[in-house]
């Protein structure tokens, strides 16, 4: 919540292990957006996805649902039009870049022996470039749309 404090753009992620944690964040988050801070943006959620990414954007999904409800009408509409991109609808709340659960991508630990930093690194994996720089021109695209 402080760092959102000094944003104009929050995005969420959520993986199979934290569909639990992710609604309740994301509670806190749209309850925060609607009584304190009129310029804040939802980008979205970014996914990571060890099998059936489909299922967790759904779950993405509902738990904005679920956010939603717990508000008072008259703030629901005001909070929907903070959401990016915002069509009537909440379907497009995810980012369409997935990242895959794989251990060159989780295992990031950082130690003052190497020389670079780990993501450093793995942009030498054509892979996992093509993802970051996937995920950076739709972040961007989202932020200049807003």
């Amino acid at each position: 919540m402080n760092a959102a404090g000094f944003s104009n753009f929050i995005l969420s992620t959520i993986s199979t292990a934290k569909i639990k944690e992710f609604r309740e964040g994301v509670q806190s988050i749209f309850q925060w957006m609607s009584y304190f801070n009129l310029d804040l943006k939802y980008l979205g959620n970014i996914i990571i996805a060890e099998t059936k990414p489909e299922e967790l954007a759904q779950q993405a999904y509902l738990g904005i649902i679920d956010a939603l409800k717990l508000l008072p009408d008259e703030k629901i509409n005001e909070v929907k039009k903070r959401i990016y991109p915002f069509d009537g609808t909440l379907d497009f709340v995810n980012f369409n870049t997935i990242i895959p659960v794989r251990r060159d991508l989780n295992d990031l630990k950082f130690t003052d022996k190497r020389k670079y930093p780990p993501v450093y690194r793995l942009l030498n994996y054509e892979r996992t470039r093509s993802i970051i720089n996937n995920l950076v021109d739709e972040f961007l695209n989202r932020i200049n749309i807003t």
